[in-house]
C-alpha cells in the first residue's frame, strides 16, 4: 500500500515534505517495474536538483533508469546506506529505501504532484 501522506510524480517518484524538507524516493510500482536494484548513483549533499530533471541513476537486473526530482532545491542529505545496499529500495521503498532529502525551494511545485488517490487514477491510464 502506498503511504497516504506522500505526493507522487508522473515519473513514479514520491516526496514527503516536513518542515520545508522533502524526502524523495521511488514508488513501489517503480521498484517492481525496474526489478532487483543492483547499483545506484546519487548526487552529493549540497548539490542542487531541478523539478522534472534527472538527479541520479540506478541499474537493475533488467534495466538502467534515470531518477527524476519532483521538486527544485538543495540536497540536505543522501541515503548513504544505498551505496552498499541498493536493494533497500526494493525491500522498503517508502521507509529504508528513500533516496535524498531536499530543501524545497519552490513549494508551489508541490501542487503539480498527485495525492495518493490521483496517483492511483493516473496508474489506471
Amino acid at each position: 500500500m502506498d503511504p497516504v501522506d506522500y505526493l507522487y510524480s508522473k515519473d513514479h517518484g514520491w516526496i514527503l515534505v516536513e518542515d520545508g524538507v522533502g524526502t524523495i524516493g521511488l514508488t513501489d510500482y517503480a521498484q517492481r517495474e525496474i526489478g532487483v536494484i543492483e547499483h545506484i548513483e546519487l548526487p552529493e549533499a549540497e548539490d542542487s536538483v531541478e523539478a522534472g530533471e534527472p538527479f541520479g541513476a540506478l541499474e537493475s537486473d533488467q534495466a538502467v533508469a534515470e531518477i527524476f526530482s519532483p521538486v527544485t532545491g538543495d540536497i540536505t542529505e543522501v541515503n548513504s546506506r544505498l551505496a552498499e545496499h541498493p536493494g533497500l529500495i526494493n525491500q522498503s521503498p517508502y521507509k529504508e529505501g528513500w533516496l535524498v532529502k531536499v530543501r524545497v525551494e519552490h513549494p508551489e511545485e508541490l501542487k503539480e504532484l498527485f495525492n495518493l488517490e490521483k496517483y492511483q487514477e493516473y496508474m489506471q491510464i
